[in-house]
């Protein structure tokens, strides 16, 4: 996921200390599940970091940003305006995209309080 440029801190302090009980866990990944029709497994942001430890990488730097993925801002900044624009096209012109990029913004931003986007950059010694 792409990071966002803000620099405000998450509201929820139990994401940025990455935890979450497993129940609340699974029914979010159950619901993201069924919202994006495929199969979801999230990680906190210290897994994240272990799983890049144990495959030989170094973590150098880690940011955090709020959820904002399929927000208008966010796309444009992502895509730019022609491709923001060709997005916007699409989803005008095949309604059953619409009701689907719907349903997911939807589900990120009830849960914006448990979801953020991470950036982890790394390195590897070889």
């Amino acid at each position: 996921m792409a990071v966002a440029s803000a620099r405000r801190p998450l509201r929820n302090p139990r994401t940025v200390c990455g935890e979450i009980n497993q129940s609340d866990q699974q029914n979010l990944e159950a619901e993201l599940a069924e919202v994006i029709h495929h199969g979801v497994r999230l990680l906190t942001v210290g897994e994240w970091r272990n799983l890049l430890e144990s495959t030989g990488f170094q973590v150098t730097q880690e940011m955090r940003a709020p959820m904002k993925l399929l927000e208008p801002g966010r796309i444009l900044q992502d895509e730019g305006f022609f491709g923001a624009l060709r997005f916007a096209a699409n989803l005008l012109t095949h309604p059953e995209m619409l009701s689907g990029v719907v349903r997911m913004r939807a589900c990120f931003r009830r849960h914006r309080h448990e979801l953020q986007a991470i950036s982890i950059i790394c390195k590897k010694d070889y």
